[in-house]
């Protein structure tokens, strides 16, 4: 033991009351041109929008067979919620279903920055179907690990059984 007084360190704590951080994740597959589903999540994604406040934070991750990042992780401020919407209007219908590379998208946007709070998530807007690239419980893991919660929803009235347990894996 030393009888000498600790040196002195800088402490900061962090209360978990900081803005919300969210990064929509757009299901923009070949499967959801069947019911109007790329339309639903779009409309969906902009009600979510509408509800946020100054001070937390967007972003929007699209994807197909390939995942992309249509609209960067972005405090809430003047023009912002607009310019997300306009991001998530102009996602377009392409090719096959990468669940897991559009979670790990979101993901790697999360990280990209330093966290701020407890209050990080991801929504997923797909109709579940995934048959190429990364398996959406690959990435669980990592997602566990970073403390991000996921909401899935899931879009159609017609989702495969298949579609809705993957849904429910990721949410979980």
């Amino acid at each position: 033991p030393i009888d000498a007084a600790p040196a002195a360190g800088t402490v900061n704590f962090e209360d978990g009351v900081a803005g919300l951080r969210v990064v929509l994740v757009l299901d923009r597959s070949g499967s959801m041109a069947a019911e109007q589903r790329l339309t639903f999540a779009k409309q969906g994604a902009n009600l979510f929008i509408d509800f946020l406040r100054t001070g937390d934070a967007i972003g929007v991750v699209s994807f197909d067979s390939a995942a992309a990042v249509n609209f960067p992780l972005t405090t809430i401020g003047a023009g912002t919620q607009s310019s997300a919407k306009a991001a998530v209007n102009g996602v377009a219908l392409g090719g096959a279903p990468n669940i897991g590379g559009g979670l790990q998208a979101a993901l790697n946007l999360i990280n990209a920055q330093a966290r701020h709070s407890c209050n990080t998530l991801i929504v997923l807007l797909s109709d579940g179907d995934h048959n190429t690239g990364t398996p959406p419980a690959a990435v669980i893991p990592a997602l566990q690990d970073a403390g991000v919660a996921v909401l899935s929803v899931g879009v159609g009235a017609g989702i495969s059984t298949s579609g809705e347990a993957a849904l429910q894996n990721v949410a979980s």
